[in-house]
């Protein structure tokens, strides 16, 4: 949508860069990891020297790893006890 877009114009690189991580950091729920990785990655090619989209991207793919070990040991456990 062209009205969209300019909307964004007015922004700076570095506002624009903020805006987009906010909105990840809104999806960072479990339906929503996806979107919000894009939202990040969408931060960190409008800036690439905005460094807070980048620590916030790496704190999402943290908690994204550890929720991932968290849920492959519950399988684990779950397997243990129903073999």
């Amino acid at each position: 949508n062209l009205s969209y877009k300019n909307k964004y114009d007015y922004f700076k690189p570095e506002e624009k860069a903020e805006l987009f991580r906010l909105k990840a950091k809104f999806l960072s729920g479990p339906q929503y990891r996806h979107n919000a990785n894009q939202a990040y990655c969408h931060a960190s090619q409008i800036c690439a020297g905005y460094g807070k989209s980048w620590l916030s991207w790496g704190d999402h793919c943290i908690e994204l790893a550890l929720s991932t070990e968290k849920e492959q040991q519950r399988k684990t456990v779950c397997n243990l006890y129903t073999d």
